[in-house]
């Protein structure tokens, strides 16, 4: 950091620490810039965020984290396979409950599956055998 006796901390925070933290420095014109740990792009000193590959600089630009929420589906697949097995001898309710609950596996925005979809899955699988058993008995 060649700051030229000057502190060329912006107010904020900075979002990454150690090697991942960007690099100021003092341009020939006596400018800051910061220079990307992704890209080696520079720009301004007071810049949230690279414009190029858009890494955060600072604390205010890192994306916050949204809070796991089920997916409604997800929610209709475990209502309806929790109804679905002492309705067994019915079938629609586990039909629907596979039907929802595989909705639900199909549109989930992260990488990992809703919980409640696959147990409404599972219970409504549960269902079908039982109120087949029953049915062929």
């Amino acid at each position: 950091l060649d700051d030229g006796g000057e502190d060329p901390t912006p107010i904020h925070a900075y979002a990454a620490s150690g090697l991942q933290a960007p690099r100021i420095f003092r341009r020939a014109d006596g400018t800051q810039v910061i220079e990307c740990p992704r890209c080696s792009e520079t720009c301004p000193v007071d810049c949230d965020s690279c414009p190029a590959c858009h890494t955060p600089f600072t604390a205010e630009a890192v994306p916050s984290i949204p809070s796991y929420k089920s997916s409604r589906r997800a929610q209709i697949a475990l209502a309806l396979g929790i109804a679905s097995l002492p309705l067994c001898m019915l079938f629609v309710p586990a039909l629907a409950a596979l039907v929802f609950g595989t909705l639900s596996l199909g549109l989930s925005s992260g990488s990992r599956p809703p919980v409640a979809g696959i147990v409404g899955i599972a219970l409504a699988v549960l269902s079908l055998a039982g109120g087949l058993l029953l049915f062929l008995l």
